[in-house]
């Protein structure tokens, strides 16, 4: 006789069971989570939204799903300029905050050895604008648009009590635009001004009195 062969259980093995009980747990608790985030509405509730919106639609089951609201992203503020105390006159356009030169941006000035004229008219004008400038800055702080740093110098835009320092220079005839400077119609203004009321290096004759 041959040996009795069992039949082929159909019961799955105790490791699937397992599986599938631990996966309906899961699933059991994200159905609990969900319901949790539904809020049921009142009975009673009265629709007051306007006549012009979009009205609430109908629910069947009275519940509504309470989502949290987007927190608006506010933009950055603008960079806060750069004050620099102190500032020492070296040229027209040019000066030295503790370690830090500064170029004043948007223009040519000019420097302190400059002469304008020639032969008996020559005149150091470098030396004039370079008295100018000082008695414009007296050490106060200068406001300084926001630039890098780049081996101890910066080229930025500039102003002292409110005053453009590259603006004024070109309006007082120690600089010309250039640049970036080039194409701002507030120095093109000034230049123009200058040149009419030949100040600074514009003039026609050089000063009785020379600077220092």
């Amino acid at each position: 006789m041959y040996p009795e062969i069992p039949a082929p259980s159909t019961k799955p093995p105790a490791a699937f069971r397992v599986a599938v009980s631990g996966f309906l747990l899961l699933q059991l608790a994200a159905g609990l989570a969900a319901a949790e985030s539904l809020e049921k509405l009142p009975q009673n509730m009265r629709n007051v939204t306007p006549a012009n919106m979009s009205r609430l639609p109908e629910l069947d089951d009275g519940y509504v799903e309470r989502i949290a609201p987007k927190i608006a992203v506010r933009p950055k503020p603008p960079p806060r300029p750069d004050i620099w105390p102190k500032p020492e006159v070296i040229a027209a356009g040019h000066l030295r905050s503790g370690e830090t030169e500064i170029r004043v941006a948007g223009i040519s000035a000019l420097e302190a050895g400059a002469i304008c004229g020639s032969g008996e008219e020559a005149w150091p004008c470098g030396i004039f604008a370079r008295a100018a400038f000082r008695r414009l800055i007296r050490r106060r702080p200068i406001t300084c648009n926001t630039a890098t740093i780049s081996d101890d110098r910066i080229t930025s835009r500039c102003r002292v009590g409110g005053i453009d320092l590259g603006t004024w220079l070109v309006q007082q005839g120690w600089a010309i635009p250039s640049g970036e400077g080039a194409s701002d119609a507030t120095h093109a203004d000034a230049l123009v001004a200058a040149r009419h009321a030949k100040a600074g290096q514009w003039r026609d004759d050089p000063p009785a009195i020379a600077g220092n």
